[in-house]
Parts: C-alpha cells; structure tokens; sequence
C-alpha cells in the first residue's frame, strides 16, 4: 500500500488509478469509485476502468442503467428477490453478476423468466427460451474502455432461425404496441444512439466517458460479503462452453482456489 501512494504521489505526470472487477462487482462499489476519484484529484492522476467485457462502456452510453427518476432498480436490487417477470439478454446472473448463486435463487421465484441467448442458458428457471445469434453471426458495433466505436460484420449467417438480439427485442416491441423500436438494420440503431454526432464520428462523446460521481464516500463499517467475480474462462457465455479452455492450467487454478474459498 505504502508503494501504491509513493508512486502515486512520485510517479511524475504520467499517473492513473484503474479499478477491475473486484471493484465493480463491489457491494460498496460507488465508494470505492468516489475514493478513486479523491484521490485522483489530490496527487493529479486518471482515473479509469480496466472493463470486464467488450462492450461495457457501449452499455454504459445506450443507458443500459436503472433510470431513478422513474423508479428503476439496479441489478442488485432487481436480483435480491421481489420481481414478477424478468427478460434476461444474453445473461447468465448467476456467473455474470456480483448476486452470484443467490441470483439464481431469486430469479427462480419469478412468475415469469424469459431468456434471449445463443445457449441453452438458465434453464432452470426461464419459462421462455428465445434464440439470439452471438456477435459471430450479426453485424453490429461494440465500444471499447477508450470509448472508440468498433463495428464487426458476421462471420457466417445465424443458424436455422435464429435472428439477432435488437431484431428479436424490436419485434416484441411491436408486438406490445410499443413506440421507438422502428429499426430495419443494426445501422439504424447505431444512427439513432449517435443522434446529432457526424456519420464519420469514431469515438462516443467525451462527456459520455467520465468516471465522475456524485455519490458519497461511505466509510461506515459493515458486514459485505466479498464479490462474485468469475474467473478467467468463465467470464461470458462463449468461453465457458470452450471445453479447450477448460483444461488450461489457468482455468485448472482458478477452479483449485475457488474451492479453497468455499
């Protein structure tokens, strides 16, 4: 710790304070960034996340976050209990969130569980299975942590009827006789996220990009029970199945401490 404050405080102009996924998946994780920031700003460095997906930062800026003027909840408090319907996408909550097993046990109290993936995923507790092409088979757009827009195009077409995720959600939309879902292609999703930004733009804006926060820092002590963060191949959906991933020593490691801890 002493050797963390020295560099920050002698590592010259070049400093940054980046946080993973220990500290995302952190019950007190707002703290933890609002004390990042402090001490960003008391020795000048950045302050920044080493993301756990690909498109982590594309969720962020598509606003795929609990809206609180209307009452939204987070993913904590969505998997704590409580919810008569859930539509999971591309998720598995019990490997994909900090909730980990309990998720499970809360999602299997739910009236109704509908699950898009490109796997037999949750089966048991979904009610409803709906197949979704991985990022393999459709055209679209991640956004990495620099906030660069990185557009990718199938490698092959999705199998038998399978159709992509936005396509599957916009004709539930229409279904439900819902407005804002007119989109015939992933380009018109993305040209509607870039709103006013020029075609050529590459980057999401910059005030898209701040770790600022506005949350208190909670010092209080009290009981959390430590985060629930996968190992190395048991990150998403693709790399869990990889039964070649599975012999690594790597994943072999992963599996001997996780059963040390239990």
């Amino acid at each position: 710790a002493k050797a963390v404050a020295r560099s920050l405080l002698d590592g010259g102009e070049r400093k940054a304070i980046l946080l993973g996924n220990g500290a995302a998946h952190h019950a007190k994780a707002s703290t933890l960034l609002a004390l990042a920031n402090w001490l960003g700003v008391q020795t000048g460095a950045n302050v920044g996340y080493l993301t756990e997906a690909a498109n982590t930062v594309g969720a962020q800026w598509v606003g795929a976050f609990p809206d609180r003027a209307r009452g939204g909840l987070d993913a904590g408090q969505m998997l704590s209990g409580g919810l008569k319907a859930v539509l999971l996408l591309n998720n598995e909550p019990e490997f994909d969130s900090a909730a980990g097993p309990a998720a499970k046990a809360a999602l299997g109290q739910c009236d109704m569980v509908v699950t898009l993936s490109p796997f037999k995923a949750n089966m048991d507790f979904s009610d409803v299975l709906l197949p979704i092409a991985p990022f393999t088979e459709t055209p679209g757009t991640f956004v990495n942590a620099e906030g660069r827009m990185q557009g990718f195009h199938a490698v092959v077409k999705p199998l038998g009827e399978t159709r992509p995720a936005w396509k599957v959600l916009r004709v539930l939309a229409n279904l439900l006789g819902l407005r804002g879902f007119e989109f015939e292609s992933s380009q018109d999703v993305l040209d509607h996220l870039r709103g006013a930004q020029p075609a050529e733009a590459t980057h999401v804006p910059a005030e898209k990009l701040s770790n600022a926060t506005s949350a208190p820092i909670d010092l209080s002590a009290g009981a959390s029970a430590p985060p629930a963060v996968a190992s190395i191949y048991q990150l998403d959906g693709l790399v869990r199945r990889a039964s070649s991933l599975q012999l690594t020593a790597d994943a072999r490691n992963a599996a001997i401490l996780k059963g040390a801890q239990a």
